[in-house]
């Protein structure tokens, strides 16, 4: 500001002297001023109390740096078979020698249908117990075996139909659950 003003006294002062016109204003040029601290233009007092800030840090190399912090895994779902009830496995055992099938074969194909659980539903069609039998060929079937009113729930029962079945019919009633208990 002070250059400023300089310049223009000197002008004005330049330019009265040449006649008082303002026909003819000299365009000298001067140097200019030396550097000034802004410092100078502080008072003192502030000199220390006004924080000047740091310039930023660069960043630090984050990967070496950077705290590990354990982080425990997700939760998986894992699905285990549960080990086979044993009272179970020999009903099945018992039924599929009576009527001379594959006990292992049997046990596959009931693994496949109801995981051996005997109280075992299929919410869509309604086949019931081990074999997974629909009720509407139940009692028939029952029957043929002389079991008429067993229950398609008691694991004898169930596990007698589907042994006769298997030795009179193969494994076509189950061909829908072949992908499972074929491997």
């Amino acid at each position: 500001m002070l250059f400023v003003h300089r310049i223009i006294s000197s002008t004005l002062a330049v330019a009265l002297t040449a006649g008082g016109s303002s026909a003819h204003i000299p365009t000298e040029q001067t140097a200019p001023p030396p550097a000034v601290s802004m410092s100078q233009y502080v008072p003192a007092m502030w000199h220390d109390t006004i924080p000047i800030p740091d310039p930023p840090a660069p960043p630090a190399e984050v990967a070496a740096e950077a705290p590990t912090v354990p982080v425990a895994p997700a939760p998986r779902l894992v699905v285990t078979s549960a080990p086979d009830d044993p009272a179970i496995v020999a009903i099945i055992t018992a039924a599929a020698d009576e009527y001379g099938v594959d006990p292992v074969l049997m046990l596959r194909i009931m693994r496949c249908e109801s995981r051996l659980d005997p109280d075992a539903t299929n919410r869509t069609s309604g086949a019931a117990g081990l074999g997974q039998h629909l009720p509407q060929y139940w009692a028939a079937r029952a029957a043929a075996i002389g079991m008429a009113g067993a229950s398609p729930y008691n694991p004898e029962a169930n596990a007698r139909v589907t042994a006769w079945m298997l030795s009179t019919q193969g494994v076509a009633p189950w061909v829908s659950s072949r992908s499972c208990w074929s491997r």
